[in-house]
């Protein structure tokens, strides 16, 4: 919810409770937790089953399916949207 208020565009009456992300923790490290706990649960179990090497491969398979088209999105909107001057958006 800390996320979703602190992303709401302009000032919020609801940023008292978030501090707007200017507090000693944001909503960002709480993600980065619970991926990071997800991520071991859901790999450590085929580590355990299949050996590292193999959690490890479909680990770096599953970061590249995510970064790659993020970073493919970024080189296309980027561009297009200093083209169209939709930066205030």
């Amino acid at each position: 919810m800390i996320m979703f208020i602190d992303h709401l565009a302009g000032p919020s009456v609801l940023y008292m409770l978030t501090a707007s992300g200017q507090f000693l923790t944001s909503a960002a490290e709480g993600f980065v937790f619970i991926s990071g706990f997800v991520a071991a649960v859901v790999y450590g179990r085929i580590a355990s089953r299949k050996g590292l090497l193999f959690a490890s491969r479909r680990m770096l398979r599953r970061a590249a399916v995510l970064y790659l088209p993020s970073t493919a999105l970024t080189i296309v909107v980027v561009p297009c949207r200093r083209a169209l001057r939709l930066w205030a958006m």
